[in-house]
């Protein structure tokens, strides 16, 4: 199934349409914390506990896990390798997206927040760099939420959030490409996000970090899909790949119509085999 998956994702590519971004790793969670698509393994902070689930009467299977404790070492978070490499004009990854679906059934225990991600080399260097708020708001830089906007993380249920970030946009602005979605629809832009700019806070290096954080802004929950992208995805993209039941792993138009007409390429989980 998953050779049939990628392949797919081979003739999307193939077809020549032109995309902000491509799907450079992918983790899907069932029963292993290898890729569906790349070649790197998740790297997890305790032994993973696969869970079997039903989203919207599908089944399927996540990892979860319970609150840790900063002192005792204990909290979960995972190890993403990065095979992108500098991009953006510097010798860090500047532009990328981080699509997952992940599930909180309630706000983080640490002043609300959820750690998302983490740039740091290693984990819980430094403070997180993308994080989920009591309120249902994402961001970094006490900036989660744009005046006028209620999207919001329904807590309770699995959902699609993505990050999407060029450094090497100016700071100050709504061109600034620090962006948050929620089920494909933009839910944050952080005009200025500290540390910004070519190769700064906000740059990946050859690894990064899911859920981690220097002070215990983390939080129990589960994770059914990780996508890395190797570029800024647009508004469009974002909204193709939709809720955690989407079936566009990869944003490009040719791929939706190959997905839409390959009914029989469905994932083990029962999702559709271009879900992402």
């Amino acid at each position: 199934m998953r050779a049939l998956f990628a392949a797919l994702v081979a003739v999307c590519a193939c077809v020549g349409q032109a995309s902000a971004a491509t799907l450079v790793g992918r983790w899907d969670f069932e029963d292993t914390l290898e890729p569906t698509v790349g070649t790197g393994s998740l790297l997890p902070a305790d032994p993973p506990q696969y869970e079997h689930i039903t989203i919207n009467g599908v089944e399927g299977h996540s990892v979860s896990w319970v609150q840790g404790t900063p002192a005792g070492g204990d909290e979960q978070f995972f190890t993403v390798p990065n095979p992108i490499g500098g991009n953006g004009g510097g010798t860090f990854t500047n532009q990328y997206s981080v699509v997952m679906d992940v599930k909180f059934d309630a706000p983080g225990p640490t002043g609300g927040f959820t750690s998302l991600a983490q740039t740091a080399a290693e984990p819980n260097g430094n403070d997180g760099d993308w994080f989920l708020r009591g309120d249902g708001g994402m961001g970094i830089s006490s900036d989660y939420t744009d005046a006028g906007n209620d999207v919001r993380f329904p807590y309770g249920e699995f959902v699609r959030v993505a990050w999407v970030v060029d450094t090497t946009t100016p700071a100050g602005g709504i061109g600034t490409l620090y962006r948050t979605y929620i089920n494909g629809q933009l839910q944050n832009i952080v005009q200025s996000p500290g540390g910004w700019g070519v190769d700064g806070r906000h740059s990946l290096g050859d690894v990064f970090h899911v859920f981690a954080d220097e002070d215990g802004e983390t939080n129990a929950g589960e994770i059914s899909t990780l996508m890395l992208f190797d570029g800024a995805l647009s508004p469009q993209e974002v909204a193709a790949l939709g809720g955690p039941q989407a079936t566009v792993p990869e944003p490009s138009a040719a791929c939706v119509i190959a997905a839409a007409g390959a009914l029989a390429l469905r994932r083990r989980r029962g999702r559709p085999s271009r879900r992402g």
